[in-house]
């Protein structure tokens, strides 16, 4: 579930995710400011071993749970294409063998599509050096996604999907989800 807010070109909010079977629970803020084609973000990833969340306000190194992570999108409107890059500035990112920050980066490449009342994208994810990522540079997302605005009456339910691929992982998913989105 994700809730924000937004006010002209302010976005913030939170979104969660859990594993039914308590293996995975991540608690995550966000604050994003868009002006024309670049949207500047900082996300605060929370992700504690259990859902027990006494450590949420513990930001000690080597002891937090919280990610910070710094992204820049650039998605311009009349031109197929957008690009996100994303890098680990603070938290949870650390080196096993030093300790130290590994500020984890992730580019991601788009082809976009707008097709009637579907739109989508093709994406390739790439971390350029040994992090979260990956143990060294190269290829770790690969997919694509699909939105469609379906309209019930005067309301419109946007949905959307998306297959990925991680290659370093072997793994793939698949992800659906729906949206509700009332303006006041």
């Amino acid at each position: 579930p994700t809730i924000s807010l937004s006010n002209k070109n302010w976005n913030a909010g939170a979104w969660a995710a859990y594993a039914s079977n308590d293996s995975y629970f991540e608690i995550d803020l966000f604050v994003e400011y868009s002006y024309r084609s670049i949207t500047l973000s900082l996300y605060d990833y929370y992700c504690p071993p259990s859902t027990q969340i006494a450590s949420f306000v513990d930001f000690r190194k080597n002891h937090t749970k919280h990610t910070l992570d710094a992204m820049f999108t650039w998605n311009p409107k009349h031109l197929p294409f957008k690009v996100m890059a994303s890098t680990m500035v603070l938290g949870d990112d650390l080196s096993p063998a030093t300790g130290k920050q590994v500020f984890s980066t992730y580019f991601e490449p788009a082809l976009t599509w707008e097709w009637k009342k579907f739109s989508g994208d093709i994406f390739t994810g790439i971390t350029p050096f040994n992090g979260y990522y990956a143990s060294e540079p190269c290829v770790v997302n690969i997919g694509t996604s699909v939105g469609y605005n379906l309209k019930i009456n005067k309301f419109e339910l946007p949905i959307q999907s998306k297959v990925s691929y991680n290659p370093v992982l072997k793994s793939a998913w698949y992800m659906i989800g729906v949206s509700l989105s009332p303006e006041w």
